[in-house]
Parts: structure tokens; sequence; C-alpha cells
């Protein structure tokens, strides 16, 4: 079969879909909540969220669509590890953008400055880095290590150990089983997208069916065809951070919040 997603067109369709969750979560969720609880409707140009159910509606349509991001941006991370030139620069890149994100994320979704509590999906994405880092020197693969048992117990001790560290960050947990798996699983494309889709459970389970929608991102994997595709240098960062400060001031502009 055929695979025409090159990396920038699933990290486009990652992005779009990651920005549709977020205005769901922040515009539609207000709209939602400013009609039924004071019959009004800031966001009144919008026809199709014309009554509190209709809104609600387009809040959990948004939601699932949103779903679809997480897995293709997991992926991306390992695939950046394994085909990077200079890891270093690749660690800094991501801890400066992870930095610069946090004002903007902590504003728009927790109208707060600064907070320990929950923390923005590039720390994730980086601790995730980190992890396999770590799984490289210290872990080896089935087919190196002379001492099997054992290195499984380290791998799961790595894994284990930044699923804790990464338990306050978007995505979190999930995130971390699911770079871990695309690294592990990383000669056979069907044992890892198995692996994300169990990864993905861990927020099934206590969370609902909402996150079985990342199943549809993780779908889309199957047609990337292993090219990298055209798109500016930075791109993704750049878009996570400033869409991030849109979505906090129009908060502000139509619900003054």
């Amino acid at each position: 079969m055929k695979r025409p997603l090159s990396r920038a067109a699933l990290k486009y369709i990652a992005v779009i879909a990651m920005l549709i969750d977020h205005i769901g979560y922040t515009l539609v969720w207000n709209e939602y909540i400013w009609h039924r609880y004071y019959n009004m409707r800031p966001l009144s140009f919008i026809p199709f969220m014309s009554t509190a159910e209709s809104a609600h509606m387009t809040y959990t349509v948004c939601r699932r669509i949103g779903r679809i991001a997480f897995p293709i941006f997991a992926y991306f991370v390992t695939e950046g590890f394994l085909k990077t030139h200079d890891i270093k620069k690749y660690v800094i890149r991501m801890a400066v953008f992870a930095v610069a994100a946090e004002l903007p994320y902590n504003l728009c979704f927790g109208r707060t400055l600064f907070t320990l509590e929950h923390n923005n999906v590039i720390f994730t994405h980086l601790l995730g880095l980190i992890m396999l880092i770590c799984l490289k020197r210290f872990a080896k693969p089935a087919s190196e290590s002379e001492n099997l048992p054992e290195s499984r117990v380290i791998t799961a001790f790595i894994i284990a150990g930044f699923c804790i560290v990464a338990s306050p960050f978007d995505g979190g947990v999930r995130g971390i089983l699911m770079i871990a798996c695309c690294y592990l699983f990383r000669d056979n494309e069907n044992l890892k997208l198995i692996g994300m889709a169990l990864a993905n459970m861990v927020i099934v389970i206590p969370f609902g069916a909402l996150q079985l929608w990342a199943m549809a991102g993780m779908a889309l994997l199957k047609l990337y065809n292993g090219k990298r595709g055209l798109y500016p240098r930075y791109f993704f960062y750049l878009f996570y951070t400033l869409h991030l400060l849109a979505l906090y001031f129009a908060q502000g502009y139509f619900f003054a919040v």
C-alpha cells in the first residue's frame, strides 16, 4: 500500500487537531457555560452553537478531534531521537521551547502565571527524550544484550521512573509510555502501534472513552512514508506557544476571564 503522508503532513494534521481541541477546551466550553447558566452568548456570531446543547456537542466534537494529535507528536519525538545528528542540540532546543511555552500554557488553561500541578506537553516530550538517552545508554536492546533479564529490569525501572516524574505534565504517563514503545519496538511497526494503543489505555481507564479517539492518530501513522516533507524550522514549537497566547487573549476578550 502506498503511504502518502510525510512527517510534515502528519505534523500539520496534528497541530490542526490540537488547535481545534484547545479552541473547544477554552472558547467553546466557556460559551456552553455562559449559555447554560447565564443565558448569554458571547460567541453569538457562530450559528451552530445557538443552544447550550449544540455548544456542548461542538465541544465534544472538538475534543474528539484533538485526541488525534498526541500520538503523532509522541511518535516523532522518538523519530527525532533516532535521526538527529546532534542529540545535545535537540535536548537544548526542546528545553528552551518547553520553558518558553509554560507561561502561555498556564495563562491559557489555568489563568495563573505559575503552577507545578499541570505543565505543558513539551516538558513531557523533553522527559521522553531524556528517557530515550538513558535507555540507549543503560538498557541495550535484546539483540545486543548479553543479559536479557537484567536489561529488561533496567528498562522497566527507567520507564517507571520517568512516568513518575512526568505525571504532573500534560500527557504525562501516557506520553512517556508511548515514546518508550516507539523506541523499544522501533524495528517492528505493528508492535510499535500496538504498544502505543496499550499505552493509551492508561488514560482511557480513568478518564473515559474520549481518549479512544487517539486511535485515529495511530491509524494515520500507518500512512507515514518516512519522508521529512517541507515545513519551516521551529514552526511547530512556535505555533504551540503562540496559539496558547492567542487563546488566552481570546478568552479575555469574549468572556472577560
